[in-house]
């Protein structure tokens, strides 16, 4: 999966983040909005493969492996 991450300016513009904010909280801001995307992402294809697969329950860790 390749991702492209778009520049400072138009994350801000496209998350609606008030312009006044400092560096740090703007920083603090668009990170969170971007860690909640892929977290969604990845949460939303977790349950997909689970449906497919037909798994429930939580998984193993078995060795090195992981199971469920």
């Amino acid at each position: 999966m390749f991702v492209r991450i778009k520049s400072e300016s138009e994350l801000v513009s496209y998350f609606e983040v008030p312009e006044n904010l400092s560096s740090l909280e703007l920083q603090d801001k668009i990170t969170f909005q971007l860690s909640q995307i892929f977290s969604n992402f990845f949460n939303a294809y977790a349950k997909a493969y689970n449906r497919r697969f037909g798994r429930k329950g939580a998984l193993e860790v078995v060795g090195d492996f992981i199971t469920g």
